[in-house]
C-alpha cells in the first residue's frame, strides 16, 4: 500500500546542505571528464507521461549508462575510491581518471552492496589499480555479481541480508586494515560517505545546466545518499523547487525519521522488488537535511513501482522498479486525494525525475 507524508517540518534550509554547491559539482565534473567514456547523461522529456498525469512537463535524468556502469552509483563509489587513491599516491584525481598515475597497489577497499554501489567501488578500484573486496548477500542479482567480477573485484558471500553484509564488510575492514567505502554515514564515519555524495551532486548540476529551472524534483532514496545532494543543490536555486523523496513502502526510514524528528530505523516489513531502496536504516548525515528540504515523502508499493517501470519501458526507457521509483512516486501522489494540489502540481509544473539504473 502506498503512503504519502506531507512534511510539516520542511523549511527549505539546513546547514548540511551548504557542503554541496553547483560550482563544486561542476568542478568535480571537470575532473570526471578526464575519465574514458565520461559524458553528461541525457535529460529527456516525457511528454506522453506528463499528459497522462496532468502535469505540464516531466523530464527524466537518464542515468542508466553512466560511465558504462549501469547506474548513477558510479559517480559516487568511483569518485570516493579514486580520491582516496589520489591522496595515497600524492597525485590528482584527474591523473587517475586519465590513466596517467601509478597503480595504487597498496590500497584495498571494501564495501557491502545490493548491487550498484559495489560495482561502482569496483570500478573506481579498477581505475586506480587498487584491490576491491565486495561483500554481497543472496538477493544481489547475478548480473550485478558478474559485472563486479569483470571489474577484477573479489566477492565475499554473506548469509542474511544487506545489513549483515554491511557488518561483515565493516568487521573485515577493521581486522585487515582495509578502507571501508560505505555510503552509510554513522558516528565517526562521515568523510567517505560525504565524498560519495559529492560525486552524486554531478547529476544534479548537469540537470540544472541543461534543463534550467524546475518547479518540482522527485528523487528516490534508500539511505538518502543521492537524494541529499540533489535536494541540497536544487534548494539553492531561485525559486527553489518542491522536493519529493520516494522510498520503498516496506522500509521508509527517511519518512519515519522526518515524521518522528529523530533517527529512526524502519521496521523491516515484507520483502520488496524495490531492491537497493529497501534500507531500514538512514544515513546519519542525510535524514536531518532531507527533513528540512523535503516537502513530501512517498512510500510506494511493488504494484505501483511495477506499473511505473512498465510505463517507462513503453516510452523506450527500460529500467527496474527501483529505477522507475520517481515516476512511481508521482503516480502514488496522483492517487492521493488532493495530493497534486497540496504539492502544487499543475499543468504549468515542470518536474524532474531520475531513472537511476538500467534494466537487469
Amino acid at each position: 500500500m502506498n503512503r504519502i507524508f506531507f512534511n510539516p517540518h520542511a523549511t527549505g534550509h539546513h546547514p548540511g546542505a551548504a557542503i554541496f554547491s553547483a560550482d563544486g559539482a561542476r568542478a568535480l565534473r571537470a575532473l570526471f571528464s578526464a575519465a574514458p567514456g565520461f559524458m553528461p547523461t541525457p535529460l529527456v522529456r516525457l511528454s506522453a507521461i506528463a499528459a497522462e498525469l496532468g502535469i505540464g512537463e516531466v523530464w527524466a535524468k537518464d542515468e542508466r549508462n553512466r560511465l558504462g556502469q549501469g547506474s548513477f552509483k558510479s559517480l559516487g563509489g568511483a569518485y570516493a575510491v579514486v580520491s582516496l587513491a589520489a591522496e595515497m599516491l600524492s597525485v590528482s584525481v584527474a591523473d587517475i581518471f586519465a590513466g596517467r598515475a601509478p597503480k595504487a597497489s597498496g590500497l584495498t577497499v571494501a564495501t557491502a552492496t545490493a548491487g550498484n554501489h559495489g560495482r561502482a567501488v569496483a570500478f573506481g578500484a579498477s581505475l586506480a589499480g587498487a584491490r576491491a573486496v565486495i561483500f554481497i548477500y543472496g538477493d544481489v542479482p547475478k548480473a550485478h555479481r558478474d559485472a563486479i567480477r569483470e571489474l577484477g573485484a573479489e566477492l565475499v558471500f554473506v548469509p542474511g541480508d544487506y545489513e549483515a553484509a554491511c557488518r561483515a564488510a565493516e568487521e573485515a575492514s577493521a581486522r585487515e586494515g582495509w578502507v571501508l567505502v560505505s555510503d552509510v554515514a554513522a558516528d565517526g564515519y562521515t568523510d567517505i560517505p560525504s565524498r560519495i555524495m559529492q560525486g552524486y551532486s554531478v547529476l544534479a548540476a548537469e540537470a540544472m545546466d541543461e534543463g534550467g529551472a524546475f518547479s518540482h524534483v522527485v528523487v528516490q532514496a534508500g539511505v538518502g545518499g543521492m537524494a541529499t545532494p540533489v535536494a541540497s543543490l536544487f534548494s539553492q536555486t531561485q525559486p527553489p523547487p518542491a522536493i519529493m523523496v520516494v522510498e520503498a513502502a516496506n522500509v521508509p526510514c527517511l519518512m519515519e525519521s522526518a515524521r518522528t524528528g529523530r533517527f529512526t530505523r524502519a521496521a523491516n516489513g515484507e520483502t520488496t522488488i524495490l531492491n537497493r531502496l529497501d534500507c531500514p536504516t538512514p544515513s546519519s548525515t542525510t535524514w536531518p537535511v532531507l527533513r528540512a528540504l523535503t516537502h513530501c515523502y512517498a512510500a510506494v508499493d511493488d504494484a505501483t513501482a511495477t506499473e511505473a517501470m512498465l510505463r517507462l519501458a513503453d516510452a523506450g526507457f527500460a529500467t527496474t522498479p527501483t529505477g522507475a521509483a520517481g515516476l512511481a512516486g508521482l503516480m502514488a501522489l496522483k492517487r492521493e486525494p488532493d495530493g497534486f494540489a497540496r504539492l502544487g502540481l499543475t499543468r504549468d509544473s515542470k518536474v524532474l525525475i531520475v531513472i537511476t539504473e538500467q534494466a537487469l
